[in-house]
């Protein structure tokens, strides 16, 4: 509904006493971040402040008790005549009703804040805390009035008018300049309404600080003989799918949006030859939702080189698939990582060099329409493929193992050409990496490191050539050096003897990308693990990218945003992150953690779009590490995923391990929704459901 801005006129004589009373509303206003919201589509207020209880003598107090007997839940509040502010704390569980609009503070709009958005549904929110100001509305018997701007606070037509309000005289008669209703048609005549004043507040619900609830029952897996799980997950509009290392390759898990099984099958039984019986697993599971195809794939039988891909032949991920093979022969396909671009399909891998001075080719692009689309022909038996190494080179400090990590754009719009292709023509594709250059170089910078890019543009399957910007962007210092873990890869300690392996070498799958088309923001957010310096203790960093350019002047690149710490002076080590974005700018980031005493679990955490930069929210544990778990393996973990839902706000899905006293780990798959921290909307009990006493307080938090 369109907000306009009320024109007015004003007695000559009474014009100062007004213009104050203004003055002094707006003050009001700002000072509690008000936002105008209604409940149905006829709007039918307009905002004045008044006493509390205008049936009071002027200089009486009065303290009333009420409550909520639907939520078992009572409340104590103090009002007066003069103007007043009355702040109940009431822990109180909110269901969600049929479509309910609401405001998130000031700016609600999108293209304001890159992260709210006006939203109503079904949802149970935990205990939050009530700030209640006084307010009074008029309440029109003609319907369908626009709300006035928040910033703007209703012109009344005369003093006497405002006089009687403050009286408590209750009913009135207001002048309204028609071209409140509409300027261009009536902009001179005016229109004469009865009103009768209601009680009303404004209603800040301040939620805990967790900010998210659990939704359906997780999905746990166990015990399927292979360690680490190196467990991943996507999301379609129909299913979830997630993948765990079993004994005989990759199991594959189907849920429906509840996280509830739906069934299960081996990649193995998909494919054929070096593809089929017992594989090596793994697992990388993507859902083009464009295309509505899922692309799975795995390493091919022990002792081969060769990289198991499949297409589904629809979103159904338990119909049809189609299968290919691709033998990278020398080298073994290790660490696969997946990501959905444009037009390509991004792949990485950490391949062992054949010598000191092997780079091998371990960044590749797949045809994207020619894998959607395949035929086979007497020319070639898989769709394109296009590796390369890079022509930065290997990292010294990380001599056994390291991988470059492809960008993603699961679960939202793909991005514009020009972002694709890094502002040239033809295919595009993105691929990143951290460079701690006090490790990897020498004389290297101790207050700044890197993330390295390679954004590819004018791929050409055909000539096998393609273009490339090469650049770094400065991040904080951070240090991946980790004493004790250089020779062994473990140095996480826990309360067995066994230590676990950081996995320091890559930034974690994946790195998500995100397009926001109504603000125009292009982000993308990744995680690695560094050394808290000086503490020894693993941590787990996040940034955010943006694709953007400081002037008209200079073109289109990847820029920092915002960067940050999971907080770590609690001497738990962090480590194994997995991070998204939803089409709200909310953040969800998961990992693991444990030291001694601390069994290893699996933590959540987030953030709004417009929270301040750099920082979380509380910390949450998903899963709690057992006393007295099995810990066989220094390999923990090796990847995890956070997915987001393409079809809902802030719906995401966290896929992780933690470790049990029963199986090697345990993995889960949690449904997750993150709510709006405050909302603020008009109550008023009176035109809703009846009193204070028998009204449950609704709103709908995003």
């Amino acid at each position: 509904m369109r907000n306009r801005r009320r024109s007015s006129s004003w007695g000559s004589t009474n014009i100062q006493m007004a213009i104050l009373f203004v003055l002094f509303a707006t003050a009001i206003l700002a000072s509690i971040g008000v936002a105008l919201t209604v409940q149905s589509p006829a709007a039918r207020i307009d905002l004045i402040t008044m006493p509390t209880d205008p049936t009071l003598p002027p200089t009486s107090t009065t303290s009333t008790t009420s409550t909520l007997s639907s939520s078992s839940v009572s409340t104590s509040t103090s009002t007066t005549l003069s103007m007043v502010t009355t702040t109940p704390t009431m822990p109180i569980n909110i269901t969600c009703p049929p479509p309910v609009t609401v405001t998130l503070g000031f700016n609600f709009e999108p293209a304001f804040t890159g992260g709210f958005a006006i939203a109503s549904g079904g949802c149970t929110v935990p205990a939050v805390t009530w700030t209640d100001t006084t307010l009074g509305f008029l309440s029109k018997k003609k319907r369908n009035i626009p709300v006035p701007e928040s910033e703007h606070i209703p012109k009344w037509d005369d003093q006497q008018q405002i006089g009687r309000l403050i009286d408590g005289d209750s009913d009135v008669t207001e002048i309204f300049p028609d071209s409140y209703h509409n300027d261009a048609i009536l902009e001179n005549s005016k229109q004469v309404m009865t009103t009768k004043r209601k009680r009303a507040v404004l209603r800040s619900a301040s939620f805990n600080s967790t900010n998210f609830i659990t939704l359906g029952t997780p999905l746990q897996v166990s015990n399927t003989g292979a360690v680490p799980p190196s467990s991943t997950a996507a999301v379609s509009s129909d299913y979830i799918v997630m993948g765990v290392n079993s004994a005989s390759g990759t199991l594959i898990s189907v849920t429906d949006k509840s996280t509830t099984l739906v069934s299960s099958f081996t990649l193995s039984s998909l494919g054929n030859g070096n593809c089929s019986g017992v594989t090596s697993g793994s697992p990388q599971i993507m859902f083009d939702h464009e295309a509505q195809r899922w692309v799975l794939l795995e390493i091919g039988a022990s002792g081969t080189n060769i990289l198991c891909m499949y297409l589904s032949n629809s979103s159904d991920p338990l119909g049809a698939y189609t299968s290919f093979q691709y033998d990278f022969d020398p080298y073994n396909p290790g660490f696969p990582k997946i990501g959905l671009w444009r037009r390509a399909y991004i792949l990485t891998f950490a391949m062992n060099p054949l010598g000191p001075s092997d780079n091998p080719e371990d960044m590749c692009v797949i045809d994207r329409e020619d894998f959607l689309n395949f035929i086979p022909n007497v020319n070639k038996t898989v769709p394109d493929l296009l590796c390369t190494a890079s022509l930065l080179g290997r990292l010294s400090g990380f001599p056994n193992f390291q991988a470059w990590t492809p960008v993603s754009a699961e679960g939202g719009p793909m991005p514009p050409q020009e972002t694709e292709a890094a502002n040239a023509p033809g295919v595009g594709a993105v691929f990143m990496r951290h460079v701690d250059d006090e490790l990897h170089e020498t004389g290297g910078t101790p207050l700044v490191d890197f993330i390295e890019i390679e954004h590819w543009s004018n791929i050409n399957w055909t000539t096998q050539t393609f273009s490339a910007q090469r650049y770094r962007v400065n991040i904080n210092d951070f240090d991946s050096s980790f004493n004790g873990c250089m020779a062994y890869n473990a140095c996480i300690p826990t309360p067995t003897s066994q230590q676990l392996d950081p996995v320091r070498q890559v930034i974690n799958q994946r790195l998500s990308y995100r397009f926001i088309p109504e603000t125009g923001q292009e982000s993308l957010v990744g995680t690695f693990t560094s050394n808290a310096n000086g503490t020894s203790i693993a941590r787990v960093r996040w940034f955010e990218l943006r694709w953007s350019t400081p002037s008209v002047a200079v073109p289109k690149s990847w820029r920092l945003y915002q960067e940050g710490v999971v907080p770590f002076n609690d001497n738990i080590h962090k480590w194994m992150g997995a991070i998204n974005m939803d089409g709200n700018g909310t953040i969800c980031l998961s990992y693991s953690e444990s030291n001694s005493l601390v069994y290893p679990s699996l933590i959540v955490t987030t953030r709004l779009g417009n929270d301040p930069l750099g920082e979380l929210r509380t910390p949450v544990t998903l899963g709690l590490g057992d006393v007295g778990s099995i810990i066989p393996s220094n390999r923990w973990g090796e990847y995890a995923s956070v997915s987001i839902d393409p079809d809902s706000s802030r719906f995401f899905y966290v896929n992780g391990q933690r470790s049990s006293n029963t199986f090697p780990w345990v993995v889960s798959l949690t449904h997750i929704r993150v709510l709006g921290e405050v909302v603020q909307r008009f109550w008023r009990a009176e035109d809703e459901c009846g009193t204070f006493t028998t009204c449950v307080q609704i709103i709908t938090a995003i």
